[in-house]
C-alpha cells in the first residue's frame, strides 16, 4: 500500500489561481505543480503513480476561513475512494473546541497548523487547550516545519529550535545560516535529538521548567517504526 501523506487540493473555482500563485512563489526553485490542484487531477495522479491513498491538507490563514475550509473538507472527504481530508484550525478562531468536536463527529481524522502563515509558535501555551481537545477527540495534528515561500521564516517552525542540527551538522547550513530538512536524508534526521524550543540569541529554553534543556532524549521515527 502506498500513501501520499501530504497533498493539497482546492475548489475548482480557485484551483487555477492557487496553483499559479504557488508556482510564482517558488521563484528561483522553479517548482511546478504535477496536477492542476483539483480533486479529479489528484485522483488521476494517484492512478498514474500507483498511490492508494492521499491525505490532503488545508490551511486557514485567517480565523474566518476555518468553517468554510472545514465544510469543504467534510463534504469531499472520501476515504473509500482514496482521498482523506484533514481539517483546518486557526489560533485566533473563537470556537476552536466546538469546531474540533464537529470535525471528529464528521469523520475527519486531523487538522494541519502552520506557524509561519498563522504567526504562532507550535509550543504556544495558548494552543494547549486545542491540543488537548484534539487528543480527547482522537484527532491528529500536523505541523508545518521550516520556512515558507509565501510567509518567510519567523522562526515559529524552525527545525533548529527543536533539533540539534547545528551541533551535529555544523557545515550543512545554507548561505542564510538556516538548516532545511530537505537537505538531510531521513537516516540523518533520525540521528538527531529533539529538545525544548529555545531562543537562538540567548541559547536558553523558552519554557525552562517543562523539560531539562538539551538533556531529554527524543528521536524522530517513521510510521513503519511505530507500527512495528
Amino acid at each position: 500500500m502506498t500513501i501520499d501523506f501530504h497533498t493539497h487540493v482546492f475548489p475548482e473555482n480557485i484551483a487555477q489561481k492557487a496553483i499559479a500563485a504557488l508556482e510564482t512563489a517558488a521563484g528561483e526553485f522553479n517548482l511546478k505543480a504535477v496536477a492542476d490542484g483539483t480533486i479529479n487531477s489528484l485522483k488521476e495522479s494517484m492512478k498514474n503513480n500507483c498511490v492508494d491513498y492521499s491525505v490532503t491538507f488545508g490551511v486557514a490563514t485567517k480565523p474566518r476561513q476555518v468553517p468554510s475550509i472545514n465544510n469543504w473538507a467534510i463534504e469531499n472527504n472520501a476515504p473509500d475512494s482514496g482521498i482523506i481530508f484533514f481539517g483546518a484550525m486557526h489560533p485566533d478562531y473563537e470556537n476552536q473546541i466546538e469546531e474540533i468536536k464537529r470535525l471528529a463527529a464528521a469523520g475527519i481524522k486531523g487538522i494541519k497548523l502552520h506557524g509561519e502563515f498563522q504567526e504562532f509558535p507550535a509550543d504556544s501555551e495558548n494552543m494547549f487547550p486545542v491540543y488537548q481537545a484534539l487528543s480527547d477527540s482522537g484527532l491528529f495534528v500536523i505541523f508545518h516545519c521550516g520556512d515558507d515561500l509565501f510567509a518567510g521564516d519567523s522562526g515559529n517552525s524552525s527545525a533548529k529550535r527543536m533539533r540539534n542540527v547545528a551541533d551535529k551538522f555544523p557545515d550543512r547550513a545554507r548561505k542564510d545560516g538556516k538548516f532545511y530538512v530537505i537537505d538531510f536524508t531521513f537516516e540523518e534526521l533520525k540521528t538527531l535529538s529533539v529538545f525544548e524550543r529555545f531562543d537562538a540569541k540567548t541559547n536558553k529554553a523558552i519554557f525552562p521548567k517543562r523539560f531539562p534543556f538539551k538533556k531529554s532524549s527524543f528521536k524522530l521515527h517513521s510510521l513503519s517504526d511505530e507500527i512495528e
